[in-house]
């Protein structure tokens, strides 16, 4: 690391004018491009480094070069310790658009004909346990009128075996009933009456209308950024979409919801800081 530090240092001492362009990038950048990496913008720093905005499969990053072609990614600090990296990309890089994104999901909502300024999504996986103990998690702000949008989308079971549905027959059960949420409720309430176990045991046979609406759900959980269930994208008190991968900490819930907080006593949600004595719910 130090030898490292060295490198940069010299580089930054004997600095010249670099004559690297967005269209005449340094060598190692024009190889990167060959490899998938896209170059959205050139700019210069202060010290005399080139900056580049560029973006890989995983975001946005900003890579430095020297007037040599030596190319650096990571935080770069100013004297004053501040970390510029972040700066920039929060200058550059384009905002998603997270509220667009989710337009394309197909949701259950917990109250279907109400406008809620601050509605969760939660993608949901119905043979997920952390999906299960989200549900027992969340009842008490559902019963306080928070409106939770549960995004199904299916991976873990894609064949029925030994009597139990597939993840695909549980999304046509709740996307083809009239009353979706009272099938989602059933199958959790079934699963909380267990201690996480059983669920519904009869799905509906999914059509090509599931499986697309799946694909929809999931490229929308994917584009956001999320790989596993459950995943929450919830809007804060400004109006700002944020995300949150996994379980949230018990005492997350309320700050997201803009609520009270509530703990269920569910056995379940002690690993995840649960303190229904302390904080009872309704």
């Amino acid at each position: 690391m130090k030898n490292f530090l060295k490198v940069i240092v010299a580089g930054l001492m004997t600095l010249s004018v670099s004559s690297a362009t967005f269209d005449n990038p340094p060598t190692s950048i024009k190889v990167a491009q060959q490899n998938g990496i896209e170059l959205i913008k050139h700019f210069k720093v202060d010290s005399g480094l080139d900056g580049w905005l560029v973006k890989n499969r995983k975001g946005y990053n900003i890579w430095y070069s020297d007037e040599a072609g030596y190319v650096f990614v990571g935080a770069y600090l100013d004297p004053a310790g501040n970390n510029l990296t972040a700066k920039y990309l929060d200058e550059l890089a384009p905002k998603p658009d997270f509220k667009g994104i989710l337009s394309r999901a197909t949701y259950v909502s917990t109250t279907p004909n109400a406008t809620s300024k601050r509605p969760m999504y939660v993608f949901y996986e119905p043979h997920c346990g952390f999906c299960s103990a989200f549900h027992a998690a969340i009842k008490p702000y559902v019963e306080a009128g928070a409106e939770i949008r549960w995004v199904p989308v299916a991976f873990l079971r894609p064949q029925a075996k030994g009597g139990v549905p597939s993840s695909y027959e549980l999304l046509a059960k709740i996307l083809k009933s009239s009353e979706p949420l009272t099938i989602i409720d059933a199958h959790e309430d079934s699963k909380s009456a267990n201690g996480g176990a059983g669920g519904l045991t009869t799905g509906v046979q999914p059509d090509s209308e599931v499986f697309k609406t799946a694909e929809i759900n999931s490229s929308v959980m994917n584009e956001l950024g999320f790989s596993g269930t459950p995943a929450v994208a919830y809007v804060d008190e400004k109006g700002s979409v944020k995300l949150v991968k996994g379980f949230p900490k018990m005492g997350q819930l309320a700050t997201m919801l803009g609520m009270k907080r509530m703990d269920s006593a569910d056995g379940r949600l002690g690993r995840f800081g649960a303190e229904p004595a302390k904080y009872p719910a309704k």
